[in-house]
């Protein structure tokens, strides 16, 4: 039998687009993408504080990436 699956697929609303576009302008030297932004605010807003990426922007945000 199959494991219920723990992925949940959300999008993110036009507030939470805002908030990420600010993130992505209070770093204008750093070279992650809005993307990247939409992510980070998603996962604050939801709570979530590690992400399973090798992207090292995650951890510079002060989230732990996985694999460490």
């Amino acid at each position: 039998m199959l494991e219920e699956n723990p992925c949940e697929v959300t999008h993110p609303s036009e507030d939470q687009i805002r908030a990420a576009w600010d993130v992505f302008l209070s770093y204008p030297d750093w070279d992650f993408d809005l993307v990247d932004a939409i992510s980070f605010t998603l996962m604050r807003d939801l709570e979530i504080d590690s992400a399973l990426t090798l992207d090292r922007h995650f951890a510079e945000m002060g989230f732990t990436a996985l694999p460490a």
